[in-house]
């Protein structure tokens, strides 16, 4: 697929009364192939889909991950660029199953809490950011901003903003040793990204045109993020370098190549702004290719009759089939 347009045009922004945008796979190049896949399969427990020039890797409904085996240097701060992906998992037990299998695998973890949800951070085996995530608005109860700073209130009214360390004793207690071994869940999804920029208002506004809806923007603190609808907000985090100079990740770095979108059919249509085809609509069911300002490419399609019509991308644990509402992850699992 080429790449139809520059980040100079835009997407009329969804509805967002709930949650309508999805994340596909995400492409990384990587430095050593058999390393990578290893790392993916063998260490975070993904299942290899199609292995060949490229590797796709992730679970029996879709891929997560492709890697593309052309980097020749591992990667470096101080470029636009991936900070980290998410892997979205279903439930408390696959949370601490995944954390229980990291520790096994000797995986350097930072486990933190932010009320609104659970994180396990971790590096891939070239240093691109890796997060598991356990979604929890639930115990979120409320939501302020002070300024330039932020936080939300959770049922113990503890803030949120910096985080707090799990309790790593009763994370682990949840799961027995032999379950840690299980590739990752079926239900398991990119959520989010986390997005390192030069740029946050340029970065933002472009992707408040993709259709994510604004949710922080603190340029006082170099952030901002965004949400698809629904109850978790967190989608999509721009970070602002600390140079401020836009220096995109050189080729032969290990970095993320692209990313993957799926919107339902109920939005309106992308339009050219760049002069040459200004007022034409583009079709987004063979798919169009944008550049964001940082050099990310962004491949955006959309799916009108549900996760079936749409192919493995489409999160299934989102519950979003057709013009049915999304519903918790947790409420596609027996017995949850």
């Amino acid at each position: 697929m080429e790449i139809l347009a520059n980040h100079n045009a835009t997407v009329s922004p969804l509805s967002l009364t709930e949650e309508t945008t999805f994340y596909g796979c995400v492409h990384l190049e990587v430095t050593d192939f058999e390393r990578a896949i290893a790392f993916w399969q063998g260490v975070v427990g993904l299942k290899p889909r199609r292995l060949g020039a490229v590797a796709e890797l992730g679970t029996a409904w879709r891929t997560l991950i492709v890697l593309h085996p052309c980097a020749k240097v591992a990667a470096q701060e101080g470029f636009d660029g991936l900070h980290h992906l998410a892997i979205h998992v279903p439930c408390q037990a696959e949370f601490s199953r995944i954390f229980r299998r990291l520790l096994g695998k000797n995986v350097e973890v930072e486990a933190t809490d932010r009320v609104i949800a659970k994180s396990l951070y971790f590096t891939d085996p070239d240093g691109l950011g890796v997060e598991v995530t356990l979604e929890t608005p639930e115990r979120r109860r409320t939501e302020l901003d002070a300024g330039s700073r932020f936080a939300a209130t959770g049922v113990s009214d503890r803030p949120l903003g910096p985080p707090l360390p799990l309790d790593v004793e009763w994370e682990l207690a949840q799961v027995c040793d032999l379950a840690a071994v299980a590739p990752v869940s079926d239900l398991a999804y990119i959520g989010h990204l986390h997005l390192d920029v030069s740029g946050l208002e340029t970065d933002y506004a472009f992707f408040k045109s993709l259709g994510f809806r604004e949710n922080r923007f603190l340029p006082d603190n170099g952030f901002g993020d965004l949400s698809a609808g629904g109850e978790f907000t967190h989608r999509l985090a721009l970070q602002v370098r600390r140079d401020g100079v836009r220096r995109p990740a050189p080729n032969g770095m290990a970095r993320m190549r692209e990313f993957t979108l799926y919107v339902r059919d109920d939005c309106r249509l992308p339009v050219y702004q760049d002069g040459s085809a200004d007022g034409e609509s583009v079709d987004l069911r063979d798919g169009i290719c944008l550049q964001a300002p940082g050099n990310a490419l962004v491949r955006i399609f959309i799916h009108s009759r549900g996760v079936e019509a749409a192919g493995p991308d489409i999160p299934r644990s989102s519950g979003y089939h057709g013009s049915a509402k999304p519903v918790p992850p947790q409420a596609l699992l027996p017995g949850e």
